[in-house]
C-alpha cells in the first residue's frame, strides 16, 4: 500500500485522508480488518481509513470532476483464507458532505459501477 499515491487520488476528489490501526477488540467492528469512515477535525472532513493485520489498499478508478473514488482493500488473512477478502467502498462527496459507502459486490471495478451496485 502506497499512502502517499492514496493520499494524491483523494487530493484529487478535493478531500484529505488518514491512515490509522484500527483496536483489537472494537465494539462495532469486531469481525473487520478495515474501516473507512468520514471524521471530523480542526480542518473539516477527513475520511479515516482504519486497517488492522495485512491490508493492501489500492484507488482503482477516480472521477476528479464528480468527486469519488473505489477504494479496494485486499484483506489476508491466513486462518481463514488463502485468498484474500476484496472489500470496496466507494468514496465521494454527495450534494454536502464527503461520504464512505461499502460497495454490496465484488465485480465493481469503477466509480460508475459502485454508484449503479449502492
Amino acid at each position: 500500500m502506497d499512502k502517499e499515491i492514496i493520499k494524491n487520488k483523494f487530493e484529487m476528489i478535493g478531500a484529505r485522508v488518514m491512515f490509522s490501526g484500527l483496536a483489537d477488540r472494537s465494539a462495532n467492528n469486531k469481525n473487520s480488518n478495515n474501516v473507512v469512515d468520514v471524521i471530523n477535525d480542526k480542518k473539516g472532513e477527513i475520511f479515516d481509513i482504519r486497517t488492522r493485520g495485512t491490508v493492501d489498499i489500492i484507488v482503482p478508478d477516480v472521477q476528479a470532476k464528480d468527486r469519488h473514488l473505489l477504494l479496494m482493500a485486499k484483506v489476508f488473512n491466513a486462518r481463514t483464507s488463502p485468498d484474500p477478502e476484496v472489500i470496496k467502498t466507494l468514496c465521494g462527496h454527495d450534494e454536502r458532505e464527503f461520504f464512505a459507502a461499502q460497495v454490496p459486490r465484488r465485480t465493481v471495478s469503477n466509480v460508475l459501477a459502485a454508484k449503479q451496485a449502492l
